[in-house]
């Protein structure tokens, strides 16, 4: 179990680093809401505090912090104008992208050393682990844990 609490370690480290290197001035669980966006598209206020595990008067204080530097915009459902939807503006998307992308490279620089066959077993753990997560969030959380590997 050692080995797991060392390696959430360094994968906190890292998605923070991925975060502040990109968008300083935007915290973890405003990128995390991001890229919950990023995944799911124009989703209500509601399904999106829901997704996150936060109120819905947190997420809206969430929205309003995103919302001013224009990287999520407000909208409405087209089939009820009174359920106001959440997306991803053009420069929310590009800086999630950035992000991911940041990540993406800082884990192939970080990788590159391992043998081939080592990183092919570490995916396979990993994605396990991932799973089995994701199945015991499903049973004891209010909110699901993402299967989409994004965040």
């Amino acid at each position: 179990m050692l080995a797991f609490q060392i390696a959430t370690r360094a994968f906190v480290d890292l998605v923070i680093r991925s975060v502040e290197s990109v968008t300083p001035g935007v915290s973890l669980a405003l990128m995390r809401l991001m890229l919950a966006l990023s995944d799911s598209g124009p989703t209500p206020s509601g399904s999106l505090a829901r997704t996150l595990g936060v109120s819905l008067s947190s997420g809206t204080r969430m929205i309003d912090r995103l919302e001013r530097p224009g990287l999520v915009e407000r909208g409405t459902s087209p089939q009820s104008r009174s359920l106001v939807t959440l997306s991803l503006t053009e420069a929310g998307a590009e800086t999630a992208c950035r992000v991911l992308t940041w990540r993406y490279a800082e884990w192939q620089r970080l990788l590159a050393p391992l043998d081939p066959e080592d990183r092919r077993t570490a995916s396979r753990v990993l994605t396990a682990v991932h799973e089995a997560v994701a199945d015991s969030s499903a049973e004891s959380q209010p909110w699901p844990v993402s299967r989409r590997m994004s965040w």
